[in-house]
C-alpha cells in the first residue's frame, strides 16, 4: 500500500469528525444574534453580502449538510491514487450522481479521493473538500467557478475572484449554495 494511501485510509475517521467540526464552528459562527466583524468580513469577500437573508440561507444549506453528515463513514469514499477521469490534479468528486441514495442512507461509494492529492494536504482542508463534496450531493451544487489552477501552492482551491464569480452565477441561476 502507498504511504499516501495509508494516511488518507487511517484519517478518513479524523476527517469526517473534522469536516463536522467545521460545519458546527460555521453555524456557531452564523447563529449569533450579532455577527462578529470577521464573520461579516469572510461573508463579504466570499459571498459579496453579508445580509441576513443569506446568512438565513447560508445556515439553512450547512444545516442540512449537518444532518445528511450524520451518517457519513470512511465506506463512503472511494481512495484511487489518481482521479484521471476528472482531471489530473482532482483531488475528489462525487462519484454516485444519485444523490437520493445518499439521502435515503444507502451505502455505497459516493466520494472518490486521490490519495496521492490528498498526501500532503492538512486534514482541515481535506475536510472542506469532503464538505464541498457533500454540498454536491446534499445541496445539488454544481462547479461553476474553477478558474485557474494554482498548481502546487494550492491545486484545486477557489481563487478570491472565483468564488466572487460562482456567487454571482448562484444568484443569477437561483442555485443553492
Amino acid at each position: 500500500m502507498h504511504p499516501a494511501e495509508e494516511r488518507l485510509k487511517t484519517l478518513l475517521p479524523f476527517i469526517i469528525i473534522t469536516a463536522r467540526q467545521q460545519i458546527d464552528i460555521a453555524l456557531k459562527a452564523l447563529g449569533r444574534s450579532k455577527l462578529k466583524d470577521e464573520t461579516r468580513k469572510i461573508l463579504k469577500e466570499l459571498l459579496n453580502e453579508d445580509s441576513s437573508a443569506t446568512v438565513k440561507k447560508l445556515t439553512h444549506s450547512l444545516n442540512k449538510i449537518r444532518r445528511r453528515m450524520a451518517n457519513l463513514t470512511p465506506e463512503h469514499f472511494d481512495l484511487a491514487e489518481e482521479l484521471y477521469e476528472a482531471g489530473g490534479d482532482t483531488i475528489g468528486y462525487v462519484k454516485a450522481s444519485d444523490a437520493k441514495d445518499f439521502k435515503k442512507g444507502i451505502n455505497k461509494k459516493y466520494i472518490a479521493m486521490s490519495y496521492l492529492s490528498t498526501g500532503r494536504m492538512h486534514v482541515d482542508d481535506i475536510a472542506a473538500t469532503v464538505i464541498h463534496e457533500l454540498s454536491h450531493l446534499i445541496l445539488n451544487t454544481e462547479d461553476y467557478a474553477y478558474s485557474i489552477c494554482m498548481g502546487k501552492h494550492a491545486s484545486g482551491l477557489f481563487t478570491p475572484w472565483s468564488v466572487k464569480e460562482l456567487h454571482s452565477y448562484a444568484r443569477g441561476k437561483i442555485a443553492t449554495l
